[in-house]
């Protein structure tokens, strides 16, 4: 049974050392030419699928990600190894790797403690019987054998209990859990992160001891390892289940001291200053709502807008968005794409909604940032009634958008990349964007609920442990993207200029959608962001628990002249569900879902299985008081008429050749229960279900029926 790891993302440089130069030119070109179609990827079993077209053929191609840099594939072309069909398919999820499908499984669906199972068999077959031995002397197993398949079996029914790591992490000193911390911080959620990346953000004077460390993490059950060839050592992650307990540490206390190497000492401080007159800022985490409500909307997609002539020429521009009079700039001076020294700015995209659709949308959500944030998390939620935890969790995995742009919109900052020399994509870039919001929240996740914590603090620890975490690559001559500021790139070891560009991406994360959701209460001092405060929703959202309880009921329904209105910023969706099914959405004005009863939603109600009674009873739970006489006795009158008429589709018609047919049939067979209406002596309706059950009873009778 495979793991059920994501498939790892790749850049097109590491696509390029795993096969041949020649496989790898013919792959670009099949990806070029967009032969890569109806491309998936398995959420349970690491691969990609997809149908490849190369001169007169189709191949149906599978890519299946082992191990680190490894990969099999299968293909119809049926060349060993790699083929240029499997590698056009890796470059197609490099580039673009969000217009990929996602396949899940509904067969045989894993629970949690056989997903943990499955995942320790994954990471721990590659070990050496050394390190087995060694796991089982920290959590002090008596192996029953030494045969490996054994020693694996029961290793890893012991490591998946949450109790053989609340048991490591007892036993860790101070230097241990310091490096677990920073691996947690650093990883996201796959093995990539290496000893040095944990060197430079720990500080510590020895690489060394950090690699003992995290050799003994690892003995201790904590983290997971893969080897690399492309870096020549191990990439570390957590291992699996951990991330819960390592954001909470505090509640495991050591009192090691003879093992501390932090000299460092950076930490996110409690805010100290006076709240008293500064602006406190919250929001109801209402997103699933806003998402519902704007499903109802005729929202439409913004045009393409049209290339430049020549754009689609020119390699640079591929699938980047770009600046019309920047390009027009360099295409003036002769050989400017070509120069060494050439780059472009990386402008935010236009709008995914056209102008109307955006105008309607904001007479709901009274934001126009916030109007976009909900229109691609439409675009990428399949479930028309999300629950706040699937909305949150689709949010940590977008990639369509980013709080960069809302950063681009407030900071004096540019993004920048080169126009030679480099392969990086539009698409590798939209990932990091996705990975360094994860990597904020998951600074956030170690912060107690309640209190308040100084800003700055978080920015000078963000900037102390990685600062430079918009980027995979640390820095070099050449660096695939880079930010811009007062004309000249940002140094990530100048404070200054690093907290007016990062900075303004991590004030976006909290300013944006963790505000939206209602995970986080800010206090500003008049547009300067001071202090903020992890809710107990946030909590919750961020560790993946049980919603906090409901402090306050929600606003009662409000009904005048066959209309109701029902005030936007519910924590319980269910109402905006209820009112779908027994009205018609109209409208949001002042606040409210507005919804129009009519016959037509009433009959839709009926349809459903819902009696008068059972709407009027819903909708008086929902307005919390009797409802007027008037819409009673109108929903009482609806029901009345209700199966007074009756259609059917797909009737079945029996035409008789005499007059005499029909009443012998009535006699001799059973006819008359099936029949819904005679037009006459020679023509009959028959319900649906029973066309073939007549026909059967006709030929046994001996009648000979033309089926038509």
């Amino acid at each position: 049974m495979s793991s059920p790891r994501p498939f790892p993302d790749l850049k097109q440089s590491a696509i390029r050392r795993l096969v041949s130069a020649s496989v790898f030119k013919k792959a670009t070109r099949l990806w070029e030419a967009d032969a890569v179609v109806n491309p998936t990827v398995s959420t349970d079993e690491t691969a990609l699928f997809a149908h490849v077209r190369d001169a007169r053929e189709t191949c149906q191609v599978v890519v299946q990600h082992v191990a680190g840099d490894e990969f099999t594939s299968r293909c119809e072309c049926d060349d060993d190894g790699l083929c240029a069909h499997a590698t056009a398919t890796l470059l197609a999820w490099t580039h673009a790797g969000y217009a990929f499908g996602r396949l899940e499984t509904a067969d045989d669906e894993l629970t949690p403690d056989q997903q943990r199972r499955e995942q320790w068999r994954a990471y721990l077959s590659t070990s050496s019987l050394a390190h087995l031995r060694a796991i089982a002397r920290r959590h002090q197993i008596a192996l029953r054998s030494s045969e490996r398949a054994a020693m694996l079996e029961q290793l890893i029914a012991s490591l998946s209990t949450p109790k053989a790591q609340q048991f490591a992490l007892a036993n860790l000193n101070e230097a241990q859990r310091h490096a677990l911390e920073m691996v947690y911080l650093l990883s996201d959620g796959q093995p990539d992160t290496l000893a040095e990346d944990v060197h430079e953000s720990l500080g510590w004077s020895s690489q060394s001891e950090v690699e003992t460390v995290l050799r003994e993490l690892s003995e201790w059950g904590l983290v997971v390892s893969v080897p690399s060839r492309w870096h020549g050592s191990d990439s570390f992650t957590l291992a699996p289940s951990a991330a819960a307990l390592v954001s909470q540490l505090s509640a495991y206390p050591c009192d090691d001291t003879e093992h501390f190497a932090q000299p460092r000492n950076i930490c996110v401080e409690p805010f100290t200053g006076d709240l008293t007159s500064a602006c406190i800022v919250r929001r109801a985490g209402f997103i699933p709502e806003l998402m519902m409500l704007a499903r109802q909307l005729p929202l439409k997609p913004r045009a393409p807008q049209p290339e430049l002539a020549r754009a689609r020429d020119i390699r640079a521009l591929r699938h980047w968005p770009y600046d019309v009079d920047e390009v027009v700039q360099l295409q003036v001076n002769s050989g400017g794409f070509q120069q060494p020294n050439s780059a472009m700015s990386v402008p935010a995209p236009a709008a995914r909604l056209d102008d109307e659709s955006l105008i309607q949308l904001r007479a709901l959500t009274a934001d126009d940032a916030l109007s976009e944030f909900v229109s691609q998390l439409l675009a990428a939620t399949p479930d028309s009634t999300p629950s706040l935890q699937q909305t949150f969790a689709q949010w940590l995995q977008l990639t369509t958008w980013s709080e960069l742009w809302l950063a681009q919109q407030e900071g004096a900052f540019v993004v920048k990349r080169p126009l030679v020399g480099t392969t990086f994509t539009y698409g590798e870039w939209l990932r990091q964007l996705a990975r360094a919001r994860r990597f904020v929240l998951r600074g956030l996740a170690t912060l107690d609920a309640g209190t308040w914590y100084d800003y700055h603090t978080l920015l000078k620890f963000i900037f102390t442990i990685h600062a430079d975490f918009l980027r995979d690559a640390p820095c070099a001559s050449q660096p695939a993207l880079w930010l811009d500021w007062n004309s000249a790139p940002v140094d990530p070891h100048d404070f200054d200029a690093w907290r007016a560009s990062y900075g303004y991406f991590i004030a976006a994360v909290l300013r944006g959608p963790m505000l939206w959701f209602g995970a986080i209460a800010l206090a500003l001092a008049g547009d300067d962001l001071i202090a903020f405060q992890l809710t107990p929703l946030g909590e919750a959202l961020l560790h993946e628990r049980p919603l906090p309880m409901l402090t306050e009921p929600d606003a009662p329904l409000k009904i005048s002249e066959g209309r109701a209105c029902l005030p936007i910023g519910r924590d319980d969706i269910s109402a905006y569900v209820t009112m779908e099914h027994i009205a018609r959405f109209s409208e949001v004005r002042d606040g409210c879902a507005c919804y129009q009863f009519s016959a037509e939603s009433a009959h839709a109600a009926f349809e459903s299985g819902m009696t008068a009674d059972d709407a009027l009873l819903q909708l008086e739970q929902l307005v919390r008081a009797p409802l007027p006489a008037c819409l009673s006795a109108q929903w009482r009158d609806w029901w009345s008429r209700y199966a007074q008429v009756r259609w059917y589709d797909d009737l079945t018609l029996v035409e008789f050749a005499d007059d005499y047919l029909l009443q012998e049939l009535l006699i001799q067979t059973d006819l008359r229960e099936h029949m819904l209406f005679a037009f006459g002596n020679r023509l009959i309706a028959l319900r649906p279900e029973s066309a073939d059950a007549v026909a059967r009873q006709l030929v046994k009778k001996g009648y000979m029926p033309k089926v038509e």
